[in-house]
């Protein structure tokens, strides 16, 4: 449960960004529902991160079903399903285009916001220093950080990525929502 009350505390946050009421999600394997296994006295696995998505809703990477699932309000959740090479996905970025997934062993594959593969990229990121995430550099450059904030470059076709969707500023508060794209921004402007 403690996965599905993080989840919940993410999408709390998250739904005011867009203006929107998101409708609740189920639990399982079929279509719409996200997957959670919370075996007692083990690690707990389900949804990995949430992201904005292309079509003005949230993508919910869910590794236990190995899909996307795109939630947004008045509309049915969508899934797309990721590639099955792809090994345990662990980061999830929304761009105009589609998105970028991130597996644990530094694989990347660029999905069409239909859910088509566009690209896969292959990285030297080293999977022993720990779960990569994607970030952006100040130069738009994707890239792979590890917890020690070492990055190695994703070569990806800038074109066929898009921008980098993020929520509304007003939204973005440093301890709830990572950024994912370099940005200073005044206390002023965070606070409001």
């Amino acid at each position: 449960m403690r996965i599905v009350s993080l989840l919940v505390v993410s999408l709390s946050i998250w739904t005011p960004c867009f203006g929107q009421d998101i409708p609740p999600l189920s639990l399982g394997g079929g279509a719409g529902q996200l997957g959670l296994i919370d075996p007692p006295n083990e690690e707990c696995k389900g949804p990995v991160t949430v992201a904005a998505a292309p079509d003005n809703g949230i993508a919910i990477l869910d590794e236990v079903n190995h899909k996307i699932l795109v939630v947004a309000a008045g509309k049915d959740a969508v899934d797309i399903n990721l590639p099955p090479n792809l090994i345990e996905p662990v980061d999830l970025l929304g761009t105009t285009k589609g998105y970028i997934v991130a597996g644990m062993l530094g694989q990347v594959v660029l999905l069409s916001a239909g859910g088509e593969p566009l690209a896969t990229a292959a990285t030297a990121y080293d999977p022993e220093r720990g779960q990569p995430r994607i970030v952006v550099s100040p130069t738009n450059e994707i890239l792979l950080e590890n917890l020690e904030g070492i990055r190695v470059a994703v070569e990806l076709d800038r074109d066929q990525v898009g921008e980098v969707i993020e929520p509304p500023r007003v939204c973005r508060r440093p301890q709830l929502v990572r950024s994912r794209v370099y940005d200073k921004q005044n206390d002023e402007q965070i606070f409001s």
